[in-house]
């Protein structure tokens, strides 16, 4: 449905009254009767002074143009949810950059299923699943990975040179993201302990860091 046949199958009268205009007005000058719409229009002879209208695009969010929520030594991550584009309804998508060995904490989104696709350069990843399985392969530009709701994962930057840049997309608006420093953190040293078959005075040596980390650098 093309806007030259929705007009030209209206009543001049019609549409000026819902622009305000007094008969005979626009629309009668305009005098465009045909329902059939112009599929590929001529350009104007002349268009330079054309004026243009800037309006706010609801459905346009530049992305990768705003400053990253997430900076950190390892890279970045731009977070596009409800809070920053409102119009997204069971969705959002974050833009993260990644230095050169950068990590992305693992976690798990309980209430998320997860798609990644990979702009440019390289990401390993490991997926562990609530039955055991653990799956880790490395992909390149081009392609994708899943990951279900509630699967544990994360994402590397192999290159030790070069970045890489991935966009995640998530079946909810507003991810929750629970990382592994914050849950071992969480944990005393006797649940940890009898968790890892280990004496509970080894975790005292583990750094308590109660929030996530979200990108790591790669480096100690």
């Amino acid at each position: 449905m093309g806007i030259s046949g929705s007009v030209g199958s209206m009543s001049a009268r019609v549409l000026d009254r819902m622009f305000g205009i007094n008969p005979p007005g626009f629309f009668d000058q305009l005098n465009y009767k045909s329902s059939q719409d112009v599929i590929v229009a001529p350009t104007p002879a002349d268009f330079s002074s054309t004026s243009k209208i800037e309006t706010p695009n609801p459905h346009k969010f530049n992305l990768g143009g705003i400053t990253p929520q997430i900076q950190t030594p390892g890279g970045t991550g731009a977070l596009g949810t409800a809070t920053y584009f409102p119009i997204l309804a069971g969705l959002a998508l974050f833009l993260i950059g990644l230095k050169p060995s950068g990590i992305v904490e693992p976690h798990t989104h309980p209430n998320a299923a997860e798609l990644n696709y990979v702009i440019n350069g390289k990401v390993r990843f490991t997926v562990f699943g609530p039955s055991g399985e653990v799956e880790t392969s490395e992909i390149g530009q081009g392609q994708v990975f899943f990951v279900p709701a509630g699967y544990f994962h994360y994402l590397e930057n192999p290159d030790n040179v070069n970045g890489s840049n991935v966009l995640s997309f998530f079946g909810n608006e507003n991810p929750e993201f629970i990382g592994l420093v914050g849950g071992l953190s969480a944990y005393s040293n006797e649940a940890l302990g009898s968790v890892f078959t280990k004496d509970p005075k080894f975790f005292s040596n583990l750094p308590r860091l109660e929030k996530n980390v979200f990108i790591g650098s790669g480096t100690g």
